[in-house]
């Protein structure tokens, strides 16, 4: 039996560029944690 929850992290990288030329980057780390139900057998 696998009770150990997964973790899956997905990284989002998003870059702008105004119309006065200027460039912003932002980067989201976005983290979550799956606990598995054994009884039902959904994550």
């Amino acid at each position: 039996m696998n009770d150990q929850p997964t973790e899956h992290t997905r990284h989002i990288s998003i870059t702008r560029t105004s119309s006065d030329g200027t460039v912003s980057q932002t980067e989201v780390h976005i983290t979550a944690v799956h606990h598995r139900d054994d009884e039902t057998g959904t994550a």
